[in-house]
Protein backbone atom coordinates (compact mmCIF):
# COMPACT_ATOMS: atom_id res chain seq x y z
CA UNK A 1 0.00 0.00 0.00
CA UNK A 2 1.36 3.26 -0.80
CA UNK A 3 1.38 6.00 1.58
CA UNK A 4 -1.23 8.49 1.63
CA UNK A 5 0.06 12.30 0.88
CA UNK A 6 -1.14 14.32 3.62
CA UNK A 7 -2.00 17.84 2.27
CA UNK A 8 -3.57 19.90 5.55
CA UNK A 9 -4.06 19.34 9.29
CA UNK A 10 -5.11 21.03 12.32
CA UNK A 11 -4.83 19.68 15.63
CA UNK A 12 -5.33 21.03 19.27
CA UNK A 13 -6.67 19.77 22.89
CA UNK A 14 -9.38 21.55 25.28
CA UNK A 15 -10.06 21.54 28.95
CA UNK A 16 -12.79 23.63 30.99
CA UNK A 17 -16.26 23.79 30.43
CA UNK A 18 -16.00 20.80 27.90
CA UNK A 19 -12.81 18.81 27.14
CA UNK A 20 -11.79 17.14 24.55
CA UNK A 21 -8.94 17.16 21.17
CA UNK A 22 -9.52 18.30 17.77
CA UNK A 23 -7.86 16.62 14.97
CA UNK A 24 -7.92 16.24 11.69
CA UNK A 25 -5.67 15.52 8.66
CA UNK A 26 -6.85 15.89 4.71
CA UNK A 27 -5.58 13.45 2.51
CA UNK A 28 -4.78 14.57 -1.51
CA UNK A 29 -7.61 14.14 -3.71
CA UNK A 30 -11.77 14.62 -3.05
CA UNK A 31 -12.32 16.49 0.17
CA UNK A 32 -14.07 14.74 3.27
CA UNK A 33 -13.01 16.76 5.81
CA UNK A 34 -11.55 20.47 5.53
CA UNK A 35 -8.55 22.13 6.49
CA UNK A 36 -7.66 25.11 4.65
CA UNK A 37 -6.44 28.63 4.31
CA UNK A 38 -7.75 31.47 2.13
CA UNK A 39 -5.99 34.70 1.30
CA UNK A 40 -8.41 37.80 0.54
CA UNK A 41 -6.25 40.48 -1.36
CA UNK A 42 -6.07 43.51 -0.33
CA UNK A 43 -5.62 45.68 2.90
CA UNK A 44 -5.85 44.35 5.30
CA UNK A 45 -4.62 41.21 4.07
CA UNK A 46 -7.17 38.77 5.37
CA UNK A 47 -6.23 35.00 5.96
CA UNK A 48 -9.04 32.66 7.33
CA UNK A 49 -7.85 29.52 8.57
CA UNK A 50 -10.54 26.68 9.43
CA UNK A 51 -10.66 22.85 9.69
CA UNK A 52 -13.63 20.69 10.41
CA UNK A 53 -13.43 17.88 12.38
CA UNK A 54 -16.65 15.45 11.35
CA UNK A 55 -18.08 13.97 14.70
CA UNK A 56 -21.04 12.21 12.96
CA UNK A 57 -22.04 11.52 9.47
CA UNK A 58 -24.17 14.98 9.48
CA UNK A 59 -21.96 17.51 12.19
CA UNK A 60 -18.93 18.51 12.86
CA UNK A 61 -16.58 20.56 15.12
CA UNK A 62 -14.59 23.69 13.66
CA UNK A 63 -12.29 25.85 14.52
CA UNK A 64 -11.46 29.34 12.59
CA UNK A 65 -8.94 32.09 12.93
CA UNK A 66 -9.00 35.06 11.36
CA UNK A 67 -5.64 36.70 10.68
CA UNK A 68 -4.69 40.29 9.41
CA UNK A 69 -1.18 41.74 7.95
CA UNK A 70 0.58 38.64 7.93
CA UNK A 71 3.13 38.65 5.64
CA UNK A 72 6.17 36.75 7.06
CA UNK A 73 6.26 34.62 10.42
CA UNK A 74 5.13 36.81 13.20
CA UNK A 75 3.20 36.13 16.45
CA UNK A 76 -0.20 37.74 17.22
CA UNK A 77 -2.44 38.20 20.43
CA UNK A 78 -6.05 37.00 20.26
CA UNK A 79 -7.58 39.14 22.67
CA UNK A 80 -10.39 40.98 23.74
CA UNK A 81 -8.66 44.67 22.58
CA UNK A 82 -8.64 44.98 18.78
CA UNK A 83 -6.14 47.62 17.15
CA UNK A 84 -7.93 49.12 14.99
CA UNK A 85 -5.25 51.75 13.79
CA UNK A 86 -2.81 48.95 12.58
CA UNK A 87 -5.40 46.44 11.69
CA UNK A 88 -4.33 43.48 13.46
CA UNK A 89 -7.55 41.87 14.80
CA UNK A 90 -7.10 38.93 14.60
CA UNK A 91 -9.73 36.66 15.94
CA UNK A 92 -10.75 32.99 17.13
CA UNK A 93 -13.87 30.81 16.88
CA UNK A 94 -14.18 26.82 17.89
CA UNK A 95 -17.81 25.80 17.44
CA UNK A 96 -18.92 22.38 18.63
CA UNK A 97 -21.55 20.76 17.38
CA UNK A 98 -22.46 21.98 13.68
CA UNK A 99 -24.57 20.74 11.11
CA UNK A 100 -22.35 20.16 7.75
CA UNK A 101 -25.36 20.16 5.44
CA UNK A 102 -26.20 23.53 6.42
CA UNK A 103 -24.29 26.67 5.68
CA UNK A 104 -24.09 28.83 8.23
CA UNK A 105 -25.12 26.70 11.37
CA UNK A 106 -23.70 28.13 14.40
CA UNK A 107 -24.34 24.38 16.18
CA UNK A 108 -23.69 25.01 19.97
CA UNK A 109 -22.88 28.23 20.85
CA UNK A 110 -19.82 29.70 20.01
CA UNK A 111 -16.51 29.89 21.76
CA UNK A 112 -14.93 33.59 21.15
CA UNK A 113 -10.95 33.54 21.87
CA UNK A 114 -10.39 36.18 24.64
CA UNK A 115 -6.71 35.60 25.33
CA UNK A 116 -3.69 33.51 23.33
CA UNK A 117 -1.67 33.76 20.71
CA UNK A 118 -1.19 32.95 17.16
CA UNK A 119 1.94 32.03 16.04
CA UNK A 120 2.24 31.74 12.12
CA UNK A 121 5.96 29.83 11.56
CA UNK A 122 5.40 29.55 7.54
CA UNK A 123 3.74 31.61 5.27
CA UNK A 124 4.38 31.55 1.19
CA UNK A 125 2.28 32.03 -1.33
CA UNK A 126 0.63 27.94 -1.24
CA UNK A 127 0.81 27.44 2.55
CA UNK A 128 0.70 28.28 6.02
CA UNK A 129 1.61 26.97 9.15
CA UNK A 130 1.69 27.70 12.89
CA UNK A 131 0.51 27.34 16.40
CA UNK A 132 -2.10 28.55 18.52
CA UNK A 133 -3.42 28.27 22.15
CA UNK A 134 -5.32 30.53 24.56
CA UNK A 135 -8.98 30.94 26.56
CA UNK A 136 -11.81 30.89 24.67
CA UNK A 137 -15.98 32.06 26.18
CA UNK A 138 -19.62 31.80 25.06
CA UNK A 139 -20.79 35.39 24.73
CA UNK A 140 -23.94 34.93 27.10
CA UNK A 141 -26.49 37.63 27.74
CA UNK A 142 -27.44 35.99 30.84
CA UNK A 143 -25.96 33.13 33.34
CA UNK A 144 -22.19 32.34 33.45
CA UNK A 145 -20.12 31.99 29.86
CA UNK A 146 -18.94 28.28 29.47
CA UNK A 147 -15.13 28.53 28.73
CA UNK A 148 -12.43 26.48 27.22
CA UNK A 149 -8.50 26.47 27.62
CA UNK A 150 -6.97 25.03 24.04
CA UNK A 151 -3.89 24.00 24.55
CA UNK A 152 -0.98 22.65 21.77
CA UNK A 153 -2.78 23.84 18.50
CA UNK A 154 -1.15 23.21 15.50
CA UNK A 155 -1.67 24.09 11.82
CA UNK A 156 -0.35 23.18 8.34
CA UNK A 157 -2.86 23.92 5.55
CA UNK A 158 -2.70 24.75 1.37
CA UNK A 159 -3.24 28.32 1.07
CA UNK A 160 -5.43 29.32 -1.49
CA UNK A 161 -6.80 32.55 -3.01
CA UNK A 162 -10.92 33.26 -2.99
CA UNK A 163 -10.87 32.91 -6.73
CA UNK A 164 -9.33 29.40 -6.25
CA UNK A 165 -12.66 28.51 -4.10
CA UNK A 166 -14.73 29.46 -7.03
Amino acid sequence: TEPVEIIGSMSFTYSGSESGSFSVSEPAGPRTTGVTGVKFDGPPNLLFVAGISMQSSTHGDILELILSNVMAPRTLSLDDDCDSTTGDCPLGFFSRNVDASLIGDPGDLPFIFTSGSVTVTLITSERIAGTFQGTAKTLVLEGTPRVVTITNGKFDVPLMSLDDLN
